[in-house]
C-alpha cells in the first residue's frame, strides 16, 4: 500500500506501520507464530513484550548472542560491495548450515567438517 498513488491509503499504510513498530506492539507481532524473529529496530529489542514472551525468556542468551552479531554481521555472498554469483547454490541447498550440524550434531571435528562444506560447495558451483 505504501506504493499506492492513493494519498488516503498511503497515509493508512504509515499509520499501521508507526502502529505495529510501537514497542509494545512490535514485541507482540515479533513473537507470533513461528516466533523467535529478531527485532530490527533498537526500541522494539527493549520492549517487554518481546523479552517477556515465552519462547524468548527461554533462548535469550542465544538471542544475546545474535543481537550483539546482528551490530556487526554482514549477509555472506553480498559485502563489500561484491556480489558473490554462486552464494544461491550454497545458501539454497543450506551447505553452510549442513556443515555446522556435522560437528554440533553429529560430533565431528571442526576441520573434517569443514573440509568437507568446501568440497560440497565447490561441487555446487561448479554444476
Amino acid at each position: 500500500m505504501i506504493l499506492t498513488e492513493d494519498p488516503a491509503k498511503q497515509e493508512a499504510a504509515y499509520a499501521f506501520l508507526r502502529f505495529i513498530l510501537e514497542p509494545e506492539n512490535y514485541g507482540r507481532f515479533l513473537n507470533m507464530e513461528p516466533g523467535l524473529y529478531l527485532p530490527v529496530t533498537e526500541d522494539g529489542g527493549e520492549a517487554e513484550s518481546y523479552w517477556g514472551d515465552e519462547l524468548v525468556v527461554k533462548y535469550r542468551e542465544q538471542i544475546e548472542v545474535m543481537l550483539e552479531n546482528s551490530r556487526n554481521g554482514m549477509l555472506f555472498g553480498f559485502t563489500g560491495g561484491n556480489i558473490f554469483p554462486s552464494i544461491a547454490q550454497i545458501s539454497a541447498q543450506n551447505l553452510l548450515a549442513q556443515t555446522l550440524q556435522r560437528v554440533v550434531l553429529e560430533g565431528e571435528d571442526a576441520a573434517s567438517a569443514v573440509a568437507w562444506g568446501q568440497e560440497q560447495m565447490m561441487a555446487a558451483i561448479e554444476d
